[in-house]
């Protein structure tokens, strides 16, 4: 059920989408957000995660996780603020909050530990880090299990799944080419989330894409055919995806009804055709 941008996967349990686009000229960038029981949980910060997060009007300090593909700018560039904010709005409370868990595999935890000591080296942050590898689980508030895929990228980036013992789940399909793995990784997932970084559905066009480690929209049209997920989002999305209407209806079509809901889901603001 959806309300207020807000897709609800139960009655304390929502989804949001902070940024989807493919590059921050066109808006704000990969970052999903995750509140359950109270707690926040963050699918990649994108650029300005702190912006995003107060935008929605959620509480940052309630923030406990964080997953993070891979190491790309579009992706996790605001970590190292959204660490120190969350930190210094933490000084109000009464007593502190939930340390952070951080989830990521190996080259991004160090991408992520020099982006925070680079921009902070005076400042320390209580931090628990954890390895995302292919095959091991991660348990997050009890009632999450994350696991992770590994995706073929220009940097090591991980897929990840988390299942809720609730019944329901989310799929993230990080930046990659497309691999048969996906099939059953996501399978039976509630939300899929789905790389369109072209909305070319042409054989060739999405061969030369695979060759540059990204997946466009007839891969995702591919993969919803076979899952049927409830939810389907796209993201990484171009620029003409935002303003020309029948771009949205292309990739409605494409994706068919799962994906109703995922680009009702879409974010805000975005630039106008001329910015």
């Amino acid at each position: 059920m959806m309300q207020d941008r807000k897709y609800h996967l139960s009655e304390s349990t929502y989804f949001k989408v902070l940024g989807c686009a493919s590059n921050s000229s066109t808006g704000p960038t990969s970052s999903f957000y995750l509140k359950i029981d109270g707690k926040g949980l963050l699918l990649d910060t994108g650029v300005d995660p702190i912006g995003r997060l107060a935008c929605s009007e959620e509480d940052i300090t309630k923030l406990e996780a964080v997953v993070v593909t891979h190491s790309h700018s579009d992706h996790c560039s605001g970590f190292a603020n959204l660490v120190f904010t969350r930190k210094l709005l933490a000084k109000k409370l009464a007593h502190p909050p939930t340390p952070l868990s951080v989830y990521a595999n190996m080259t991004t935890l160090e991408t992520l530990r020099k982006q925070l000591f680079t921009q902070y080296p005076d400042r320390s942050f209580e931090i628990k880090w954890a390895c995302v590898e292919e095959g091991i689980q991660h348990h997050i508030f009890n009632e999450l299990k994350l696991s992770g895929l590994d995706n073929s990228h220009s940097v090591p980036t991980s897929s990840v799944r988390i299942d809720c013992n609730k019944g329901w789940s989310i799929g993230y399909q990080a930046d990659g080419a497309p691999t048969p793995k996906y099939i059953d990784f996501f399978k039976e997932a509630t939300v899929l989330i789905l790389q369109v970084h072209s909305l070319t559905q042409n054989k060739d066009e999405l061969e030369t894409l695979h060759k540059k480690g990204q997946s466009g929209l007839g891969d995702a049209k591919e993969i919803v055919s076979i899952l049927s997920p409830s939810v389907t989002i796209p993201y990484h999305l171009p620029r003409s995806f935002f303003y020309d209407p029948r771009l949205k209806e292309l990739v409605r079509l494409a994706l068919g009804k799962s994906s109703d809901i995922g680009i009702n889901l879409l974010s805000g603001p975005w630039p106008s055709p001329d910015a």
